[in-house]
């Protein structure tokens, strides 16, 4: 059942369920709410779920009963919570794809470093807000866990308010990433999240972060940015590297 990039909205329906269903793919639509615990029973052949780029929120259920699923697609949304050590433990999910949304682990929810055990082949869990009490002591404050000890600020104010300038002139909030001619699918979501940093937004290169938060790369090749680049800007004074290419800048 293929419905990408249609105009779908609402939740997730509980009840809807299939015995045979192989494929359901429900990309950039306007779902919203949350992915209910009863789709761990509703799909028992289902080889591919793919419901990324949509405004689904809450936590990530389990997909345990789920014992033909191959592929699982849930980035670009904003969910949250703790990974289900289920999902890099099991030996059925070859790829599984969560980055873009605002997901944490505590310690003892922490992926192994080398893939190993039955990890997904294609594993990708980058731009979340991982919490590790052992070496990162910083996360998004709004998702700790009791025990992470966050200390997240949201940034020099003076260089949010120069990207923020920069986000609004070139009509941020219809970014999108273009790279695939096939399926745009929306971009900078993170962008003037209160208390999360800037060097957590998407495109913003900051190497040395948490330790430096310097901002020394832009990286929004093909992000759909239309308008003016504001006077403003000059004051990235640690920029290194700019990559506007591809879009529609005057």
């Amino acid at each position: 059942l293929f419905l990408a990039s249609n105009l779908l909205s609402g939740t997730f329906p509980t009840t809807f369920a299939s015995r045979n269903l192989l494929q359901l793919n429900l990309v950039s639509n306007l779902l919203s709410g949350s992915i209910p615990s009863s789709i761990n029973n509703n799909f028992p052949v289902l080889e591919g779920l793919y419901l990324a780029d949509n405004n689904l929120t809450g936590t990530i259920p389990s997909f345990k009963n789920m014992k033909k699923l191959n592929y699982l697609n849930l980035s670009f949304n904003k969910l949250t919570g703790p990974l289900d050590p289920f999902l890099w433990n099991t030996t059925t999910i070859i790829d599984l794809d969560v980055h873009n949304n605002l997901l944490y682990t505590g310690q003892e929810h922490t992926p192994p470093g080398p893939l190993v055990y039955g990890l997904p082949i294609n594993l990708d869990i980058t731009n979340n807000m991982f919490c590790n009490t052992a070496n990162i002591p910083w996360c998004d404050s709004r998702l700790c866990v009791p025990q992470a000890g966050c200390n997240q600020g949201a940034g020099d104010p003076n260089v949010r308010s120069i990207l923020m300038d920069f986000y609004h002139s070139t009509n941020g909030a219809n970014w999108a990433d273009m790279s695939d001619s096939y399926l745009s699918v929306s971009f900078g979501g993170s962008w003037g999240t209160p208390d999360l940093h800037y060097c957590l937004w998407e495109g913003v290169g900051c190497p040395g972060y948490p330790n430096d938060p310097s901002v020394t790369q832009l990286s929004l090749l093909q992000k759909n940015l239309q308008g003016t680049i504001p006077d403003s800007f000059g004051g990235l004074i640690t920029l290194q590297e700019i990559d506007f290419a591809i879009n529609y800048i005057n």
